[in-house]
């Protein structure tokens, strides 16, 4: 019996006439179209520090984000955003041969519509997660092995059977409207993403358990938001029954090709994408960010620095030096064929960004047991430690701290960092340390693009040990400055803990200098997460980094910051001259705990706006569903919780309250036992 869950669970909110100076969640935004150096006489360099944590395999495209900047929060398929993924989205899509193959140009206002076919403006909504988009925009997307020279299929990535599920539901007033979109003669469908595995996640192979999109009738919200296994056939309250089955059905219920398999054909003569390149040998490979920038008569050097699976919880690793991706004169440092495009040096020994990319994937997850293994199973562990709860941890403070140490001419990783991953990810590629500008080419300007998941985590606890030379500073002290530059030190904030106050909750509570807040609200009070970065980034951009006589000049870094698109929202609401701030929170307390007085956080899964009104622009009224899971991280990592948040303001509420009043009603409507 899981006892948490047969426990009480205390679902709450805050709000307020605050909004939180220290938190912002910005949607995905393109990166700039245009090179970050143009004028230098030696290889620029372009270090990628990128989260490793189990946030990038959620769906990129939430529904309660506002998109298209009109006010209005988009909370499904909306035909004016154009949505970024492996499917050009204008074009339309047949599957067939197990996937999906470009047939034609869409057509209409946006160019997005199709006759009874898929569109693929409509496919990536339903289907891309955060590292299909990170891997689309870096190097054209996964390729699926073995790759040929005149053939490319793109693949998602893998789902567990938990909420890293997600599900869609899509509505059109006529079928006419609806297959516009996809090939389907109804008025509402529900899309559900997800992988049919065995084993441990990250010995799945793909080949027999590959990445599927089930299609059933009707609307079914909460189809990847139930107690596990997510996006089954069960004809309950939340599960559509096999005869509302629109997708392939395979073998049986529970086959491996239950559903379509999110594979996709680009660079299709006579159909190419606008990321497609033809190389000299004639074929016609997808591209990104690494091919337009590194295969150029001026290169960029790139490298990666990545956290870790066994210290999940500490820094991070180099996976790549800072070198060309192709033309270097050690052949097996190149990643692309420049004859053919065809990735190369893909091994499980090989060394590069884009080896180190393709291997990622949520690696302790138990299809079997449905549970997190890595001593993460147990609903009410506290808290873990480097080595167990692998897929969570994302010390982003930390990991930046190693990449400047790693620019600054260190010549070995911290030992607190180090890592080897190779029983987690075989053969996972980790270098040895290599200086990133030679004393000749001493005046190469240098970027770190860091990339995260937007939720950092227990990555303030190392980062005053560091050798980086950053005397009479600290971490901490550079983080208070830029906190006193922006106004927040001495300020009441929400976050999880300032110090004096750990409650791990959102809230509001009084900081003395921005290295305090402790907690990323509204999404992980409790995961421990700082600002450091921003201090250490400050530093970095206006500090000499290597002090060495033979170099004249400054050895500055510019950093740049990609973050995915929200994971949870908060919801703005104007109140009269003010603003009301939604901040859902949540505490358990099981029967093992009874009597103790101890109460822990739950984990916010996941948001559906049920509702919304809309007046003036402005949100008047709305009833959200908000999933919770009573582990903080592991366990089956499901829904164990549905509470309904409703409110209204002035005279959308009936009745009426005054325009300078907010209405909020909360109810736990669902549990999972």
């Amino acid at each position: 019996m899981q006892t948490l869950k047969s426990g009480l669970l205390l679902i709450g909110f805050l709000y307020g006439l605050f909004v939180s100076t220290l938190v912002t969640t910005p949607a995905f935004a393109a990166i700039a179209d245009t090179p970050l150096f143009l004028t230098q006489a030696v290889d620029p360099r372009v270090l990628f520090v990128a989260s490793r944590d189990h946030q990038l395999y959620v769906k990129a495209y939430t529904d309660y984000s506002d998109l298209d900047g009109d006010g209005v929060l988009d909370i499904t398929y909306t035909d004016n955003v154009e949505y970024y993924g492996y499917f050009d989205s204008e074009k339309c899509y047949s599957y067939t041969n197990n996937r999906f193959e470009p047939i034609g140009v869409a057509i209409g206002t946006n160019k997005h519509h199709c006759d009874a076919q898929w569109s693929g403006n409509f496919l990536n909504w339903a289907t891309m997660t955060r590292m299909d988009v990170i891997r689309k925009v870096l190097y054209g997307g996964y390729r699926l092995t073995p790759e040929t020279p005149s053939e490319t299929i793109l693949e998602r990535v893998l789902l567990p059977y938990d909420v890293h599920a997600f599900s869609k539901v899509f509505k059109t007033l006529s079928t006419a409207d609806m297959q516009r979109y996809v090939p389907y003669a109804e008025t509402t469908i529900s899309l559900c993403s997800l992988t049919q595995g065995s084993g441990i996640s990250r010995s799945v192979n793909t080949a027999t358990a590959p990445p599927l999109l089930r299609v059933a009738r009707n609307a079914w919200p909460y189809w990847a938001a139930s107690a596990t296994p997510e996006c089954t056939w069960g004809g309950n309250a939340t599960h559509p029954t096999t005869t509302e089955r629109l997708s392939p059905a395979g073998s049986g219920t529970n086959a491996a090709n239950d559903g379509l398999i999110v594979r996709v054909k680009v660079c299709v003569n006579g159909m190419e994408e606008n990321t497609c390149k033809t190389y000299p040998n004639g074929n016609k490979k997808p591209t990104g960010l690494l091919q337009k920038y590194g295969e150029s008569n001026r290169p960029l050097r790139f490298g990666l620095m990545t956290g870790s699976y066994k210290k999940n919880k500490s820094g991070g690793v180099l996976r790549k030096n800072l070198t060309r991706l192709l033309g270097n004169a050690n052949a097996a440092l190149n990643e692309i064929d420049q004859d053919s495009g065809v990735f190369i040096n893909q091994a499980p020994t090989d060394v590069g960004i884009i080896n180190t990319l393709n291997r990622f994937r949520i690696a302790s997850y138990d299809f079997t047991s449905l549970h997190y293994q890595n001593n993460c199973s147990n609903y009410v562990i506290p808290s873990f430690n480097n080595d167990q709860c692998i897929d969570w941890g994302n010390p982003l403070s930390e990991l930046y701290l190693e990449a400047l140490r790693y620019l600054s001419g260190k010549t070995a990783p911290t030992a607190a960092f180090d890592a080897d991953d190779s029983g987690y990810i075989p053969s996972i590629p980790k270098v040895s340390w290599l200086d990133p500008t030679p004393a000749d080419e001493f005046c190469a300007n240098t970027s770190i693009v860091a990339i995260s998941t937007g939720l950092n985590s227990f990555d303030n606890d190392e980062v005053e040990s560091s050798d980086l030379g950053l005397a009479p500073s600290s971490p901490s002290s550079l983080t208070n400055d830029i906190g006193q530059k922006e106004g927040i030190n001495g300020t009441t904030v929400f976050i999880g803990e300032n110090g004096s106050n750990n409650d791990q909750q959102c809230t509001a509570k009084s900081i003395t200098g921005l290295s305090q807040a402790v907690g990323i609200c509204p999404e992980v009070p409790h995961w421990k997460g700082g600002y450091h970065i921003a201090g250490l980034a400050y530093y970095a951009h206006t500090h000499d980094l290597r002090l060495e006589p033979d170099r004249s000049g400054n050895q500055t870094v510019d950093t740049y910051a990609i973050s995915m698109a929200e994971s949870l929202p908060r919801f703005e609401i104007p109140v009269g001259n003010g603003i009301a701030t939604l901040l859902p929170a949540c505490q358990g307390n099981d029967n093992t705990d009874a009597g103790t007085g101890v109460w822990r956080s739950c984990n916010l899964n996941d948001v559906t706006v049920e509702s919304l009104t809309v007046n003036g622009g402005k949100m008047a009224a709305g009833s959200l569903v908000i999933n919770w899971d009573a582990s903080q991280w592991g366990a089956d990592f499901d829904m164990d919780a549905s509470e309904r948040l409703q409110f209204c303001v002035g005279n959308a509420c009936s009745p009426a309250v005054a325009n300078n009043q907010i209405n909020v009603t909360t109810s736990l409507f669902q549990t999972a036992l």
